[in-house]
């Protein structure tokens, strides 16, 4: 189910959004996986599947990319 009554400016506010959300989680990867693994992968999952839901598979990939542009995931 994809969010369809969302705009083109709503869209890219959320995406946006999404982007610097995984950017701060792909940060601090190395602390949330040693302290706590089930959070950080529910987080990565949830980050997908939201931008999935917002803007489908281009908006994963644009998560994805600049999300995580800093490092490899």
């Amino acid at each position: 189910m994809r969010l369809f009554f969302l705009t083109k400016k709503q869209q890219k506010q959320y995406i946006a959004y999404l982007v610097g959300l995984t950017r701060v989680i792909h940060r601090n990867n190395v602390q949330l996986f040693e302290q706590d693994f089930e959070s950080y992968d529910f987080c990565l999952k949830a980050l997908c599947e939201l931008s999935y839901l917002v803007g489908g598979i281009p908006a994963m990939q644009t998560v994805k990319h600049f999300g995580l542009e800093e490092g490899d995931d």
